[in-house]
């Protein structure tokens, strides 16, 4: 191929560098360029919707956690109180247990045993346990003054009961004491029982 050119030099210098100050440097044409810049415009137009979709998907699903957050604040308050007082019961339990010691004593037969042996006129009006000592408080009357004799026949009948001393090492009449009431003779009493 023959290549003719009729322009002088002078033009053909100027013209060849204006053409290559409108050329793009790595070669590529004015359109390839903007082809490019549109499809990276797109892209970038693409990842900010699904950028935002992903936000507002977010935050949806923020208000429904939130709003279900609300619904369990009340049983928040609840679990909290009700969990409050088993530490306050479990607080006043510890010293009982403490006392109590083993679980196979059955305090409901040592009670029934104590009502069992009560003779007649002769009735309780406290029962204590402190440290270990059960303190048994009591009085007994008796029209034909016999009541101090219904106090120890009560000791005596306890002491024997091997289903009531199963559990204690000893119990002893602590205090008996003779009173008067209305001209009846009546006899208060204490009776100690050791765990």
């Amino acid at each position: 191929m023959i290549e003719i050119n009729l322009v002088p030099p002078q033009l053909k210098k100027k013209k060849k560098a204006r053409s290559a100050a409108h050329e793009p440097a790595a070669g590529l044409s004015k359109h390839a360029v903007i082809g490019y810049a549109s499809l990276l415009i797109v892209l970038l137009a693409l990842g900010a919707g699904a950028l935002q979709f992903m936000i507002s998907m977010k935050l949806a699903e923020r208000k429904r956690l939130m709003s279900e957050l609300a619904e369990l604040v009340p049983q928040k308050i609840n679990t909290e109180r009700y969990t409050g007082q088993i530490k306050e019961l479990n607080g006043k339990l510890a010293p009982l247990e403490k006392i109590l010691g083993n679980r196979d004593f059955m305090w409901s037969q040592k009670l029934n045993e104590i009502s069992d042996n009560l003779p007649r006129g002769v009735w309780l009006t406290k029962m204590q346990l402190e440290q270990g000592v059960l303190l048994i408080n009591g009085s007994a009357v008796s029209k034909t003054q016999t009541e101090m004799i219904g106090v120890h026949s009560f000791n005596t009948s306890l002491k024997d009961n091997d289903a009531f001393m199963k559990d204690f090492s000893e119990i002893e009449l602590e205090y008996i004491k003779s009173r008067t009431i209305n001209g009846t003779p009546v006899a208060d009493f204490t009776i100690r029982v050791d765990l």
